[in-house]
């Protein structure tokens, strides 16, 4: 006989507004969790608040600069029982690198690579200290795997694998820290971004013809932070159907 169990705790959402965010937020909060959902779009959180059932906890903040970074994980230590965190937020500008300064370059790291690496300390340490389980989710992407036209973009997604890969081993026992890496996710702002050769290599390299869209990397994600990848951490699982296999 099956088990049923219902979810308990927050979930903690950035990038919610929007694409995968949007879609994880719904099957979360049919799931059964509560949740802190960030982003910087404030119109859009008051969208998806009001599709959801319950009334979720949102939080406008701009990851791209320490203080909406501190903002976010004030939120978090806020939360009495922290279900899991998952960095999804992303900024890809489809440019080439000659076309970046170093304020929006450090911008962009913010919100790839030092978002994700300060939200999972204020969520993680707490657990740790308490010996408390719990799981995060980081949003790397194929172009951190094979590289981007857009090489801020791309390299701040390679570091996401490595920081996933140093997470698990920081944080175990207690937290398990993985990875999604999702290929050309069609109806998303950076499906409109790319350039079109790029577009067509992407979907050049699929082996499946099955539509990848948000609500399919949504459900991967829910999975990771489900009992049944209890004994996942430190990885990285491609949803790109199968995309470049490596």
């Amino acid at each position: 006989m099956t088990e049923t169990t219902t979810a308990t705790g927050t979930c903690i959402v950035t990038g919610a507004a929007n694409g995968i965010g949007r879609a994880l937020a719904r099957r979360l909060a049919g799931a059964g969790y509560e949740l802190l959902l960030v982003d910087i779009d404030g119109d859009g959180l008051e969208s998806v608040a009001a599709e959801l059932p319950g009334v979720p906890w949102t939080v406008r903040a701009d990851l791209s600069g320490q203080r909406g970074v501190e903002q976010v994980c004030e939120a978090i230590g806020k939360i009495d029982k922290p279900a899991a965190l998952i960095n999804n937020a992303g900024m890809y500008r489809g440019n080439p690198l000659h076309t970046y300064d170093v304020p929006r370059i450090e911008g962009d790291y913010w919100v790839n690579v030092l978002a994700p690496m300060l939200l999972t300390q204020a969520y993680a340490t707490p657990l740790v200290e308490r010996q408390d389980s719990g799981c995060v989710v980081n949003l790397s992407s194929t172009a951190g795997e094979i590289g981007s036209s857009d090489a801020v973009y791309g390299s701040s997604k390679a570091a996401v694998i490595g920081l996933t890969k140093s997470q698990a081993m920081n944080y175990a026992p207690w937290v398990r820290v993985n990875c999604v890496s999702p290929g050309l996710v069609r109806g998303t702002a950076i499906e409109q971004r790319i350039p079109p050769y790029r577009h067509a290599e992407y979907a050049r390299q699929e082996q499946l013809s099955t539509r990848l869209d948000a609500d399919s990397v949504a459900e991967v994600i829910q999975f990771l932070i489900s009992p049944a990848s209890r004994n996942l951490t430190g990885k990285v699982l491609p949803v790109d159907n199968g995309a470049y296999p490596r």
